[in-house]
């Protein structure tokens, strides 16, 4: 077998080059494994978790900053105090990063699931929800469909400035009516039934006295007075105590005057608030009390009469007697 010929030396890596070789094969594949990593992140992350990054980082002007107060704001469902909530939520801190980290808020539908898993009461298990969110550190504004608590809130005044919105009852309860009738979302207190056969029910009574079972401090009878009607001694003591539960609060703004209400709250807290609406009615032109049946707006002022009472202590009625 002939041997073999020698390459010549131009065609020799030198040893000294070959100890080189694995570490910039090392660094070419780091470089290359770096540049997949940001193209894909470019094109994936991008649209999403980086415009929420982005967005929440965003710095919060000073004069949408609240400093050294404590807010709690109860939030009755169907008053039009979404967006007033959702705007408050950003004034606690620089950016919104830090805003998060000092505000709770009430997922309504988690905390009914929460509390029909554990065979709870619904307003027994938001008062619970309540008392752990004032317990935790660094907390500085709480919102949600919270009842007033006599003996969670005693003594909590002097930290906390207690607010609310308040509808005219009858327009609230065509709105819970309407709304719950045509949303699109079937779980959460879904209403099947004609205008005229559900205020027959006791979900309807339970509606329409719903600052009543809010506000009367005492959740272990929160039921009592708007199954005895009205008027009656149960349901007339109720009354005069959610009205005093009420005159506690540092503002009780009104659905039908919002701007007023966040001219209140601006002067109150010294800020700029710029709420935007934010929800939607699916059925936003139903007809109105005035634009009811006689016997329709006759019964829901029967209903209503409680939580008419403790509006009219705040508000004038606009609606005429029925």
């Amino acid at each position: 077998m002939a041997s073999e010929r020698p390459r010549p030396e131009a065609d020799r890596l030198p040893l000294a080059g070959l100890s080189h070789l694995p570490k910039a094969m090392e660094q070419g594949q780091a470089t290359m494994i770096k540049r997949m990593a940001r193209s894909l992140n470019e094109r994936l992350l991008a649209p999403a978790d980086l415009k929420v990054v982005r967005r929440s980082a965003l710095v919060i002007p000073a004069e949408r900053r609240i400093a050294n107060r404590n807010i709690l704001f109860f939030h009755p469902p169907k008053c039009g105090g979404t967006s007033v909530s959702k705007a408050l939520s950003r004034c606690f801190g620089q950016d919104r990063l830090e805003c998060a980290g000092k505000t709770f808020h009430l997922d309504a539908i988690a905390s009914r699931r929460a509390a029909e898993a554990i065979g709870t009461p619904l307003p027994a298990y938001r008062e619970m929800l309540l008392s752990y969110a004032l317990g935790m550190d660094g907390i500085q504004y709480i919102s949600g469909h919270f009842p007033f608590s006599n003996r969670l809130l005693q003594g909590h005044d002097a930290q906390w400035d207690f607010i609310t919105v308040l509808r005219h009852p009858f327009e609230r309860l065509l709105s819970t009516y309407y709304y719950n009738r045509h949303k699109p979302n079937r779980e959460h207190f879904p209403i099947e039934q004609p205008l005229e056969e559900w205020l027959q029910t006791d979900n309807a009574r339970q509606s329409a006295t719903l600052f009543l079972r809010l506000f009367n401090g005492e959740l272990a009878r929160r039921a009592e007075p708007s199954r005895e009607g009205h008027p009656s001694p149960a349901t007339e003591q109720a009354v005069q105590e959610a009205i005093a539960n009420l005159r506690r609060f540092t503002l009780v703004g009104e659905t039908a005057d919002m701007a007023g209400f966040i001219g209140r709250i601006n002067e109150e807290f010294e800020i700029n608030l710029q709420p935007r609406h934010e929800r939607r009615s699916p059925a936003p032109d139903y007809q109105r009390f005035e634009e009811q049946p006689l016997a329709i707006q006759r019964q829901i002022a029967e209903l209503c009469a409680p939580d008419l009472a403790i509006y009219e202590a705040f508000f004038e009625n606009r609606h005429r007697a029925c």
